[in-house]
């Protein structure tokens, strides 16, 4: 479903980008935690983290629209991250399961998603050693080492002019002297 109580995928991509813009300010962290009951499991924020999960791995209807809504959520959790509370709720919230995966993602199409997904990792393991033990425990090191290999190859593809010199052919062999 697209809808949380009938209001239309794009209306809450637009309150989720309002809200971020809200916590810019660090003062109000706590109030908005406390309004999207980020506390606890059934609580709004886990039940968007859960739905962007569901609506990013569907790839179908108005795949853009679920692209904004994962991108606005990871904007508003990576805003978070770097708080004691932030970082705890988006733990309770399991945001490790939601964003490792994203890692192993090859459409093109995420690499907004990703870059955000990447940057609210850094914060959450350098902010929370929970955070940390999760991504160590899921072998989110695994993960980031396969992704960061494909870009390289990826970029070596792309760029012919940083991709590393062919070896050299080897010498044929001389002919025997009879």
């Amino acid at each position: 479903d697209e809808t949380g109580g009938g209001v239309p995928l794009d209306v809450q991509t637009l309150a989720l980008k309002a809200l971020t813009g809200l916590l810019s300010e660090r003062s109000r962290h706590s109030n908005v935690l406390l309004t999207a009951s980020a506390a606890s499991h059934h609580g709004i924020l886990p039940s968007m983290i859960r739905k962007a999960k569901g609506l990013l791995s569907e790839r179908s209807g108005d795949y853009k629209e679920h692209l904004k809504f994962g991108e606005a959520l990871l904007a508003f959790t990576w805003m978070f991250a770097g708080s004691t509370q932030g970082s705890t709720a988006l733990s309770n919230a399991g945001i490790m399961q939601v964003l490792l995966p994203l890692l192993a993602e090859r459409d093109v199409r995420l690499s907004k998603l990703l870059t955000l997904a990447v940057k609210t990792l850094e914060v959450l393991m350098n902010y929370s050693q929970d955070m940390l033990t999760c991504f160590r425990d899921l072998d989110g090191v695994s993960i980031l080492v396969h992704r960061a290999h494909l870009e390289v190859i990826a970029l070596t593809t792309h760029l012919p002019e940083l991709a590393p010199e062919p070896a050299p052919a080897p010498a044929p062999p001389s002919p025997v002297l009879g």
